[in-house]
């Protein structure tokens, strides 16, 4: 960031006496480092993307605004309006001091864009929130144990009509009798504890 700001109004009253934009005060930067360039990209991203019904999509208009900010906020020493700067031609002067600059955000921000919606739109982006979500809401150890803890508590507050509608609810006691190959394991598992 250029430390002499210049204001749209000081800017407006050189080109209303005749000067033209390279002599209204207007400092550019021609090259930022590549780490600076990431984090612009990523914050333009992410004021342009909007998530509706859990889908992603990218806002043209939120992203022509945002690259636009940013590059006047981070290249040159301007303090306005961006319709000000627009209205005027002083957003083109700018964009065509830095174009390689300006084209390089373009194409990065494109491209984080699509990964972005790709990934999140995706079948396996959707199934991976899902099963997260899932296992959100799956009790964890301390849960479950104090769940473990008071069933016994729980059960001897049910009336007997209770416990009987829900034994035959989920089928105990339902003349249900064990094959021959639950009664061996039973047997081996009885002579394996005496």
């Amino acid at each position: 960031m250029l430390e002499n700001k210049i204001t749209f109004e000081e800017i407006k009253s050189k080109l209303d006496i005749g000067e033209t934009l390279e002599g209204c005060g207007i400092e550019t930067l021609p090259y930022l480092p590549i780490a600076q360039k990431r984090l612009i990209c990523e914050n333009i991203v992410e004021n342009c993307i909007e998530e509706i019904d859990g889908m992603k999509f990218a806002d043209p208009i939120k992203k022509d605004i945002a690259i636009n900010i940013s590059l006047i906020r981070f290249y040159t020493n301007i303090d306005a309006d961006l319709d000000d700067l627009c209205e005027y031609g002083i957003m083109d002067y700018i964009i065509n001091k830095i174009s390689k600059e300006y084209w390089y955000i373009c194409d990065i921000v494109e491209q984080l864009i699509e990964n972005e919606l790709n990934v999140h739109n995706s079948l396996v982006g959707m199934l991976n929130r899902k099963i997260t979500e899932l296992i959100e809401r799956i009790p964890k150890e301390d849960a479950i144990k104090q769940i473990v803890d008071n069933l016994p508590e729980m059960i001897n507050r049910c009336n007997p009509e209770s416990l009987s509608f829900i034994s035959q609810a989920i089928g105990w006691n339902n003349g249900i009798q064990p094959n021959r190959q639950q009664k061996r394991k039973a047997a081996k598992e009885n002579k394996a504890t005496e």
